[in-house]
């Protein structure tokens, strides 16, 4: 993917490709990846670094790319408090558009929005609009996540009714 992702792009300078976990663990359960044997003339084995994001601070990712600050999420533990999860959010939200183009930046608010639903499950998305000062609902998978759970409530709604006999 990373090849043809060059070769469309039409890119030909150095390229890195990595394998990025979002904790150790996963890291620790994977098989190692070696995608290519040692050759002669090919040595592609050690190309390959496998990186844990619970492993790094975002001022590391930043560092590396300031584009990486939407990884920023992994690198909290999962059980990092309310207050000082929505005080690193307003940084990263603040890294966010320093980075990126102003045409860039919802589509990266909504994506780090979406990893910080997905790392920190007990969040509210009231919560991240305003950590992140994004509405998530632009985003085309949270509507039909939306959607997905007004019609489950609805056929609920409809099932007691029928069970009641209303």
């Amino acid at each position: 993917e990373v090849c043809l992702g060059c070769l469309y792009e039409q890119y030909h300078g150095p390229v890195m490709a990595a394998i990025i976990f979002t904790d150790a663990k996963y890291q620790a359960a994977a098989w190692p990846l070696t995608p290519f044997p040692p050759t002669e003339h090919c040595q592609l084995g050690d190309c390959w670094p496998e990186l844990a994001l619970s492993k790094w601070t975002a001022a590391q990712l930043s560092a590396t790319d300031p584009h990486l600050i939407l990884l920023a999420p992994f690198t909290l533990p999962k059980t990092t408090d309310k207050a000082t999860l929505l005080e690193q959010g307003r940084e990263w939200q603040a890294q966010v558009v320093q980075s990126f183009p102003a045409t860039q930046q919802p589509a990266a608010l909504n994506v780090l929005g979406l990893f910080v639903l997905s790392r920190f499950h007990k969040l509210s998305y009231e919560e991240v609009r305003i950590m992140l000062d994004v509405d998530l609902m632009k985003s085309l998978a949270v509507r039909q996540v939306y959607k997905r759970g007004l019609q489950k409530g609805e056929r609920k709604g409809e099932r007691r009714g029928e069970h009641r006999g209303i």
